[in-house]
């Protein structure tokens, strides 16, 4: 198990990546939730489709907030720069919103509202699967 300095060198290594933009989605996750970490959101406590929901007023009040109770440092400044340069970049309203814009369909399996339609669907899908075997049952017992 990693210690939390050892943690913080790997997130700061992360962080200090010349390229903004990495080619797959999930090192760009992992960048995005290391740097909402150390900015002040406790992204360990929720799932990443919440982290993705943030937008840049939700960022700054983080970010400001952490700064009154820990001060600044380099790596919390670092991390802000490269949120809010992802906003800069690629506009959106959130974060999810700029993995769409660089990832395109890819982006897809993150969208918490995608999500939600699709439990819909299944559940309705089951209700109608349902009725038909209701339906089919009283057929049997009637012997149509």
């Amino acid at each position: 198990m990693a210690t939390d300095e050892e943690e913080i060198a790997e997130g700061e290594k992360e962080l200090g990546s010349k390229t903004l933009v990495p080619n797959d989605i999930e090192t760009m996750i992992m960048k995005i939730v290391s740097a909402m970490n150390f900015i002040g959101f406790e992204a360990e406590k929720y799932s990443i489709e919440d982290v993705l929901l943030n937008d840049l007023g939700n960022i700054n009040a983080f970010y400001k907030g952490t700064l009154v109770k820990f001060g600044d440092d380099s790596t919390r400044q670092r991390s802000y720069d490269f949120l809010v340069s992802l906003f800069n970049k690629y506009g959106g309203r959130t974060l999810f919103d700029i993995l769409e814009k660089i990832y395109g369909e890819e982006a897809k399996i993150f969208d918490t509202n995608l999500q939600v339609e699709l439990m819909k669907e299944i559940r309705k899908l089951e209700a109608m699967e349902k009725e038909l075997i209701i339906g089919q049952g009283i057929r049997d017992l009637v012997g149509d």
